[in-house]
Parts: structure tokens; sequence; C-alpha cells
């Protein structure tokens, strides 16, 4: 084989990587393995696995095999056992080199100041500590917007991946978070994706009835069955549409369709999980099918954006009064890989 020949091709998409974010050169698999279930400190509550076996299977079978290297995690996942399992099976495979982990220490408390916040994790950085960049995780745009600017202006590390909820069901990151991370050149991982795990077909809803199986009970309302009842009709027509084997990658498909640097966690509690979201990579959506899934449930995007004149929108009709404008197009998301 020539020294100078291409890669092998990767056995799933999954191991077509990308660049993070516009200020960010890593490159990373387009979906991110949660591992949140991963650890054996908080089962009853999170669904721990209770032993590192998962590991091999979750991290190593579907992960490493599908081609990908992108995992998150975080210092309260099991009460830290999540990052310890990982660590540990890292290290004694040697890996290292091959896998982006992201951890985390979660969101503004409300009351540290912007410069004691950016000065404290620029020392991380310096340090060695964080190897690459930062990241932040559901606080205002507004903060985040003040602690970027004070960090460019002062030489310190600003943050470059922003971390939120979003579905189908749940589309709040669209009014500010949204265009905050196009703006800033940031990305977006998202969590969530699939409503704790609410997306699912009449048939497999009746399927947990029928074997026991309550998945996860936390952070969930009381909303979600009607919830399900809502969107699963919707995305099953998308997915007859789209050959789609799976609604919850039609609605994976759907985030990654929002924005151009975007990584929804798929989770990890069960081996077939990732597998079957890795479907969504294969899933190409048109502007009516996206306008037809986003009519699950009302949203309305609020002050400013439902104004004249919305961010990269139609011009206000203060300035079409006086001029004829060639509208500038957002940078779109990266479409999937035909080969």
């Amino acid at each position: 084989m020539s020294f100078f020949a291409p890669a092998p091709i990767p056995p799933t998409k999954l191991g077509r990587v990308r660049q993070l974010a516009p200020r960010a050169g890593i490159h990373v698999s387009p979906l991110a393995l949660g591992a949140m279930s991963i650890g054996d400190k908080m089962g009853s509550l999170w669904h721990g696995c209770h032993g590192q076996g998962i590991i091999v299977q979750t991290v190593g079978r579907v992960l490493f095999d599908a081609g990908g290297n992108h995992i998150d995690t975080a210092n309260a996942y099991q009460d830290g056992s999540s990052e310890e399992f990982i660590g540990e099976w890292v290290e004694a495979r040697g890996y290292r080199d091959q896998v982006v982990i992201a951890t985390k220490v979660h969101y503004w408390d409300l009351h540290t100041s912007v410069e004691e916040m950016m000065d404290s994790l620029h020392h991380l950085v310096a340090a060695g500590t964080v190897l690459f960049i930062l990241g932040i995780s559901d606080s205002p745009a507004w903060f985040v917007v003040k602690a970027n600017e004070y960090a460019k202006a002062n030489g310190k590390t600003p943050f470059v991946v922003f971390q939120a909820p979003y579905s189908v069901t749940e589309r709040d990151i669209e009014r500010e978070i949204m265009p905050m991370c196009r703006h800033e050149g940031m990305a977006l991982t998202l969590w969530n994706v699939l409503a704790s795990g609410h997306i699912r077909t009449d048939a497999e809803e009746e399927l947990r009835r029928s074997t026991g199986e309550k998945g996860r009970t936390i952070l969930t309302s009381g909303s979600a069955p009607r919830t399900r009842k809502k969107c699963a009709p919707r995305l099953e027509v998308v997915a007859k549409e789209v050959g789609a084997k799976y609604i919850t990658a039609v609605a994976i498909a759907n985030t990654l369709h929002k924005a151009p640097f975007v990584y929804p966690i798929i989770g990890g509690r069960k081996v077939e999980h990732p597998a079957a979201n890795i479907e969504a990579l294969d899933i190409t959506l048109t502007k009516e099918q996206m306008a037809y899934i986003d009519g699950i449930l009302p949203f309305g995007q609020g002050l400013p954006s439902q104004t004249p004149g919305r961010i990269r929108g139609p011009k206000s009709f203060l300035k079409t009064m006086n001029a004829t404008y060639d509208r500038q197009p957002l940078l779109p998301p990266v479409a999937p890989a035909s080969d």
C-alpha cells in the first residue's frame, strides 16, 4: 500500500469525522456517545451499568467498531465513576490518541463573575489539565457572549462549544442559543435529542409495557406520554418517505439539519441504541419535511426574532422601502455523504 494512500473507508458514517467548530480544528464523529449511563455509583437513578462490561460492549463494539471517536461525560455522571470507567478503558487499550473525551462541570451558577470564571478556566487550559477547548452548557446566551468577549479581549481561552437540551419537542434554543452559536463560531452538542426515550412508535411502546421496562424516569415530565402521541405519527410519516427504519433516526437527523456544527449526544444504556441511531447519518430531509416535523408542537420565536428583520431573515420594511436586496445564505449543515 502506498504511503500516501487515503485512509480506509470507515465501517459506518460515524467514522466520517468533521471539524468540531469554526474556531476548533479538532475533528470528531458527527454523533457523540453519551456516557451518563456508564458507571456503577447511581444505577437506580441513572440506569448505571453496574460494572465495566458495558464499556467493552457500548464504547468498543458500537463506538470504535463503527468508526466513532466522540464521547461525552461529566464529573457528576454516576458520581464520578463514568469518568473513571472511560479513563481506565481508554488507558488499558492505548486509545488515548484516538478518542475525544468531552467532560464538564456543567453550567454558570448565576453568581460567579465572568472575569473569575474565564480566568480560572484559562488556567486549566494553560496548565494542560484541559487539553484542547472549553465548552459551557445550559447558560444564557448573553452570558456566553459576554464571557467570550472578555476572553478574546484579554488573551484568555473562549468557549467554542455550547451544550443544551434539544429535540423535536424541545426547541427553546432556536430563539437565542442557536443564533448565538452561529455568530460566535461555536458548536452545539445536544442532549435529550430523543426526549428522554419517549420518541417511539406505538408498537415500541406496547413492547415496553409487555416487558415491564420503564426506561428513564429522571428528567422526564408528566406530559411525556402526550408528547409521544403527538410526535410519533409525524416522524413515522417522514421515516416512510426517506426509507428509514427507526423514527429515532429521523428525530436525530432533524437536529443535524438545524445548524452547521451540531453533534447530537446519543445514549449508551443499551448496545442497540447507538447502533440504531447511526441510521440518522444516512437521512437527508427536505425543508418541507423539516417544517412538517417542526409542526409537532406549537413554538413561538418570541421577541426579537418574530419581528421583521429577524437574524439573517427577510430585511425589515425600513430597508426594502429603499433598495432591493440579495439575501446572504447561512452556512448550511453538513449533508449526508453519498458514498
